[in-house]
């Protein structure tokens, strides 16, 4: 499993199960951890906020990105965010159906932000 074979599941529907994903999801979650315990930890630099929300979504942010952690996220690789976006302390990210953030976007404390559906069936 990569992560772009993961991303075109998500975004058709098709069901995550077996051991190979599990893997793949305990893997991406605990690299999404160790970035977010580096984030939330100690103070940073809007430079360096930057460079972590970068290695967070696995893409390019636009240096007018500003954030104020803590920031939480359980994947963090489907999260995209345009220019001049703004994102307050202690929000919440489920980002395994997409997270798309466009230009000029003020988000404000606590939000929760949750795009992972499961089917309904038992």
């Amino acid at each position: 499993m990569d992560l772009k074979r993961f991303q075109q599941m998500i975004a058709a529907g098709e069901p995550l199960a077996g051991e190979e994903m599990i893997a793949f999801m305990r893997e991406q979650s605990d690299d999404t951890r160790r970035l977010l315990f580096d984030l939330n930890g100690s103070y940073h630099t809007p430079e360096e906020i930057v460079t972590l929300f970068s290695q967070i979504t696995n893409s390019k942010v636009d240096n007018s990105f500003r954030l104020f952690p803590p920031f939480y996220t359980d994947f963090g690789k489907n999260i995209h965010v345009g220019k001049n976006v703004f994102i307050n302390s202690c929000c919440q990210f489920q980002d395994q159906g997409g997270i798309f953030i466009g230009d000029g976007a003020l988000i404000g404390h606590s939000v929760v932000m949750a795009t992972l559906n499961h089917g309904f069936a038992p």
